[in-house]
């Protein structure tokens, strides 16, 4: 059984290096190099389809020695580009594999949230069910195991399929959401993902220490500037109206 294995592994090795010696040979890609990589520039879709089917067949260590994605494309672009792709790939890779149009599916995407710009947090629930909506078929289920650490996400799931973790005393206890489906995102930072404030740590401390000296009517000219340069208004106006009366 492990010569079978070795045996294909080693066929979707000797075929990827096969693909890239001809491509390379006819001057169909361009390669550069740096002291650290070698960069192959594929202008066409299909060749890159092709090296991505072989790259599939060779063992992770290989598969480990490349990386590919497109030019000019954000991380967040890549992110969710890989996202939906996979997405696509492993549905119908298993109905393939499987022979059958009545599946169940059990979909994991661990830190939905990573690398994507917070607009996009906010849309990617309803893009997922637009895409299965597209997809799916009459007998198949789906099932989506999410976890992210923006409350942004969780603004578009139900309270009752929301499953809260965090630490106590170094242990992780679980807890039920009071949150979830059509809660204020701003609602959500503060009260339900255990932020100590709403705002940042360096600007608290900041003002926390010039409150304190306003107290002692010990405020500085940079103080008096820092305050005009405060962004929460409120705030602002407090701090100014106390420095009109130490003046």
């Amino acid at each position: 059984m492990e010569n079978i294995f070795f045996e294909k592994y080693m066929k979707g090795v000797s075929e990827l290096v096969s693909c890239i010696s001809e491509l390379v040979n006819s001057k169909v890609i361009d390669i550069t190099h740096t002291p650290k990589e070698i960069l192959f520039h594929i202008p066409d879709y299909n060749i890159s389809k092709k090296l991505i089917e072989l790259l599939n067949q060779c063992p992770t260590t290989i598969q480990n020695l490349f990386s590919y994605g497109w030019a000019g494309m954000s991380s967040g672009e890549a992110a969710k580009l890989k996202l939906l792709s996979r997405m696509n790939y492993g549905i119908f890779t298993q109905r393939e594999s499987l022979k059958s149009n009545s599946l169940s599916h059990i979909i994991l995407i661990d830190e939905i949230d990573l690398y994507i710009h917070p607009e996009w947090q906010r849309i990617i629930i309803k893009e997922i069910i637009e895409y299965i909506n597209g997809v799916r078929l009459p007998n198949e289920e789906f099932q989506f195991i999410i976890t992210t650490h923006s409350p942004i996400v969780a603004s578009d799931i139900l309270p009752d399929d929301i499953t809260c973790l965090y630490k106590k005393n170094s242990t992780i206890k679980i807890r039920d959401a009071s949150f979830g489906f059509g809660t204020s995102i701003s609602e959500l930072y503060f009260n339900s993902f255990s932020l100590s404030s709403t705002i940042g740590e360096h600007s608290k401390a900041t003002i926390d220490a010039i409150i304190s000296r306003s107290n002692n009517k010990k405020l500085t000219k940079e103080d008096i500037t820092l305050i005009h340069k405060i962004g929460e208004a409120t705030v602002k106006e407090i701090l100014l109206k106390r420095a009109d009366i130490n003046d």
